[in-house]
C-alpha cells in the first residue's frame, strides 16, 4: 500500500511529499518532491505571479460578487463547465485586474477529468491547449524577451480536486537558481483558480500517496452499486465479503503504534475499562501526547492509549478494585478519540502522508461502504423476498454511490490567454514622446530631399550643375585622348597597357573587378567610373 511505501522512505515534512508526475516535461524524473504553497506566506496574487510564476485566487471571483460566486458553484456542481469558464473570463469579474494586468484575449478552453489512477496504470493521452486566435506559440515565445509588455497565462478553475492535482515547477530565475522545486496547493477546491506564467513554467497532473487506495475503494463501490442496481441480495453479500480491511478502512483513524496530541477541551479523562462508565484514572491537559495501544471493540471511538503526560487524580478512582495500571515513567488507560457528532480529538504528531481532500473522500467513501454492507448483511440476509420499501433502499444507497464516486474524480476547466501588462503614465508619456520624435525626424528628412546619385551622397546638389560636369567630361575626354594616342603610337590597346577609359557616371556604383577614380572639383567629390 503507498501509504506504508511513504511512511517507510520518511519523505513528509520539511523533505516535502512525493509526487508522480503523469506528464513529465521533456527529460524531467517521473518522481518529484512537492513543497505545498498553502504553507507558503503569499504576498499580493499579482506580485506573487510575476515573482514567481504561480498565483492561486481563493475564491476565484472576487469576494464581493457574492452572486456570481452562488451562481459559479451551481454550475460547477451541475458540470456546466462552458458557463462556469464564460463567467469567470467576463470582464466583470475582474480576473486579470486583480492579477495587476489589463486587458486579455483568452483560447477556447479544455475541460480535464480524471478518475482515480491505480499504481503503474498509463495516464489518459495529453492534448496542447489552444492559444488565443490560433496563433502560434513561436510567436507568443517572444513574450519571454518582453515582459513589460505582456505574458501568455494559463488559467485553471478547479471543480473537483481530490485526486490529480496540478503541480509546478517555476523557472530558474524565478526560483532563485533551484530548478529542482515542485509546488502545489493542498487547500484548493471548488471555485479556485490557479494563474501560470505559461513562458516561465512548467506544469504537470500529479498523483500524490493515497489516490491507489482511493481508486481500490471506487472499484468496490462501483461492483456493490451494480450489485444493488439489480436488486441482488447474493452479489451485494458476495462484494461485502470480498472487501478488505484497507478498503473499509484505508485511512485507520486512529492507528495503532502512532503518536497522537489531545485537543479536547477542557481537558480528557483517562478510564481504566474501555467502557466510558469505568472508574477515572487520569487527566489530559490539551497538547498532551499520548501512543495508540489498541482500538476498542465495542466503540471504535474509545482506544487504549499510553502516556507519560497525565495527571494522575486518585480522588476519582473508585475504592472497589485493583489500583490503577501504572508504570515508572506513564499511565496507560483508555480515551475517546471522537466526539458524539465525528469530530477528531486526536491530532497526529507527524504530518499525514496522504493530502486532506484525498482523505476526505476516502473517509467518506469506505463509510458509505460500511454502512451499505452493514445494512445489506442484517436487512437482505432477513428478508423473505424483495419489498418494494428494500427496491427504494437499493435506489437511495446506490446514488449514494454515484455521488461518492463522482466527487472522488478530477474535474478542472483550463484555458490559455494573453494579457497586457498595464502600462503607467510616465512610460505612456515616453512612448508618446519618441513617436513624435520620429515624426519629426521623417519630416525633416523629406524636407531635405533625396541625396543626388551623383555624388553618392558625398557631395550635394552642387557637385550636379551642369558647368562641374563639363568640366568632368572634358577631364575624361582628354584622359581617353592621351592613353588613345600612347596605344597607337605602341600597336596595343589601351588595356594591354593598363590603362582603362572613363566616363562620367551618374551612378556611385561599388563592384567586384572594377576600379573608381574621384575628381575633386570645387570642394565637391565627383565619382568617375572607369570602365
Amino acid at each position: 500500500m503507498d501509504l506504508v511505501r511513504l511512511a517507510t522512505l520518511g519523505i513528509v515534512g520539511a523533505a516535502g511529499l512525493e509526487g508522480e508526475l503523469l506528464y513529465p516535461p521533456g527529460s524531467q524524473e517521473t518522481l518529484v518532491r512537492l513543497q505545498d504553497l498553502a504553507e507558503e506566506g503569499l504576498d499580493a496574487a499579482g506580485s506573487v505571479l510575476r515573482h514567481r510564476g504561480v498565483a492561486v485566487l481563493r475564491p476565484g471571483l472576487a469576494a464581493d460578487d457574492v452572486v456570481g460566486k452562488d451562481f459559479l458553484r451551481r454550475e460547477l456542481q451541475r458540470d456546466d463547465v462552458t458557463s462556469a469558464m464564460s463567467r469567470l473570463l467576463r470582464p466583470d469579474s475582474r480576473l486579470f485586474t486583480r492579477l495587476g494586468f489589463g486587458s486579455a484575449w483568452c483560447g477556447e478552453f479544455r475541460t480535464r477529468r480524471s478518475s482515480p489512477r491505480e499504481q503503474g496504470q498509463e495516464p489518459p493521452p495529453w492534448a496542447s491547449l489552444p492559444t488565443p486566435g490560433s496563433v502560434s506559440m513561436l510567436w507568443l515565445r517572444l513574450l519571454r524577451y518582453v515582459p513589460w509588455l505582456g505574458r501568455v497565462l494559463k488559467v485553471v478553475l478547479s471543480a473537483r480536486v481530490p485526486v490529480q492535482p496540478v503541480a509546478v515547477r517555476t523557472d530558474q530565475e524565478a526560483a532563485g537558481g533551484d530548478w529542482s522545486t515542485w509546488w502545489w496547493h493542498s487547500l484548493v477546491g471548488e471555485g479556485d483558480v490557479i494563474v501560470l506564467d505559461h513562458l516561465r513554467t512548467l506544469d504537470s497532473p500529479v498523483t500524490l500517496p493515497g489516490e491507489s487506495s482511493l481508486h481500490l475503494a471506487g472499484k468496490a463501490a462501483r461492483s456493490l452499486r451494480e450489485a444493488l442496481r439489480q436488486g441482488s441480495p447474493e452479489g451485494a453479500f458476495e462484494v461485502c465479503e470480498s472487501l478488505a480491511d484497507d478498503i473499509l478502512d484505508p485511512v485507520p483513524y486512529p492507528a495503532v503504534g502512532r503518536q497522537y496530541t489531545v485537543q479536547s477541551l477542557p481537558s480528557t479523562l483517562i478510564r481504566r475499562e474501555e467502557s466510558v462508565e469505568s472508574d477515572v484514572i487520569g487527566e489530559l491537559r490539551p497538547g498532551s501526547m499520548v501512543s495508540i495501544l489498541a482500538r476498542g471493540a465495542e466503540s471504535p471511538g474509545r482506544v487504549e492509549v499510553f502516556t507519560e503526560q497525565a495527571m494522575r487524580m486518585p480522588g476519582y478512582v473508585s475504592d472497589e478494585g485493583a489500583s490503577a495500571p501504572t508504570s515508572a515513567a506513564g499511565l496507560k488507560g483508555w480515551i475517546s478519540s471522537e466526539a458524539y457528532n465525528g469530530t477528531r480529538l486526536l491530532k497526529p504528531k507527524e504530518p499525514v502522508e496522504v493530502p486532506p481532500a484525498t482523505m476526505q473522500r476516502l473517509a467518506e467513501l469506505s463509510g458509505a461502504l460500511r454502512g451499505i454492507c452493514s445494512w445489506a448483511n442484517v436487512t437482505l440476509a432477513s428478508a423473505t423476498g424483495p419489498t418494494w420499501r428494500t427496491e427504494q433502499i437499493c435506489k437511495r444507497h446506490v446514488g449514494t454511490l454515484e455521488q461518492m464516486l463522482l466527487k472522488s474524480e478530477h474535474l478542472s476547466i483550463e484555458v490559455m490567454c494573453v494579457s497586457l501588462e498595464p502600462w503607467e503614465t510616465h512610460q505612456l508619456v515616453a512612448l508618446a514622446m519618441t513617436g513624435l520624435m520620429l515624426l519629426l525626424g521623417t519630416l525633416v528628412l523629406e524636407k531635405r530631399g533625396p541625396p543626388d546619385a551623383a555624388d553618392g551622397g558625398l557631395g550635394g546638389a552642387k557637385c550636379c550643375q551642369p558647368a562641374i560636369l563639363r568640366h568632368v567630361a572634358a577631364q575624361c575626354a582628354r584622359h581617353n585622348e592621351v592613353h588613345a594616342h600612347l596605344a597607337q603610337r605602341t600597336g596595343r590597346g589601351t588595356k594591354a597597357l593598363g590603362h582603362l577609359p572613363c566616363h562620367v557616371s551618374p551612378l556611385f556604383k561599388r563592384k567586384e573587378g572594377r576600379m573608381q577614380m574621384l575628381s575633386r572639383i570645387d570642394g565637391c567629390t565627383i565619382p568617375i567610373q572607369l570602365l
